[in-house]
């Protein structure tokens, strides 16, 4: 998947190259925003 977005029209793009397997989780699994920054920092 490669999301990007056009920052100032015609002259800079942002793009994140990402890969690796989606796995579906069960709700109880998740965890918030946060707490998943915090654990890969």
């Amino acid at each position: 998947m490669t999301p990007y977005e056009e920052t100032e029209p015609g002259t800079a793009w942002q793009t994140v190259v990402v890969q690796g397997t989606l796995v579906d989780i069960d709700n109880g699994e998740d965890e918030t925003a946060p707490a998943a920054l915090a654990r890969n920092t």
